[in-house]
């Protein structure tokens, strides 16, 4: 397993129908189901209100970017793998990639949400529901491309 993460970013200039487009969008090479079956998750940027004026900036103080990316780089020391395995089952039919995926996004989520492990009943559901649906748009969008590997959808179950 590699110890980087990588964020693709971009703007396009047509509708996009919850991502079953995502092939008109990204270049040739990652178009092949194996290596899109590699990208944990796709935030719908489709679905974010564009930012069109002054009402959209932030106004007063902020947070230096330099001390933020110290704080993430901390954060990617700490292990919540475990944790998050004891909150949540994936049922249906998830592959393995399925399963990691959905276990690093929500460790990545509860990290930066919550870095003292002390998980908060009334937002995890939101952020289980979040994680879910990006993978969840990866997902269908192999299932368009290999039905007959991607049929069956899965769930992430909170426990408890």
């Amino acid at each position: 397993a590699s110890g980087c993460s990588l964020v693709f970013m971009g703007n396009i200039d047509w509708d996009v129908n919850e991502g079953l487009e995502i092939d008109r969008t990204i270049p040739r090479f990652a178009k092949d189901p194996a290596f899109m079956d590699r990208i944990h998750g796709l935030i719908p940027g489709w679905r974010l209100p564009k930012i069109t004026g002054e009402e959209h900036l932030a106004k007063g103080k902020g947070l230096a970017l330099d001390y933020l990316g110290s704080v993430l780089h901390e954060l990617r020391m700490m292990n919540f793998r475990e944790e998050v395995k004891g909150l949540v089952d994936i049922v249906g039919n998830p592959s393995i990639r399925d399963q990691q995926a959905v276990i690093r996004l929500l460790s990545g989520f509860l990290k930066i949400l919550y870095p003292d492990m002390n998980f908060d009943g009334l937002l995890l559901p939101k952020i289980v529901q979040i994680v879910e649906e990006m993978r969840g748009i990866i997902r269908k969008w192999l299932a368009a491309k290999l039905p007959h590997e991607y049929g069956e959808d899965f769930e992430v179950v909170l426990i408890g």
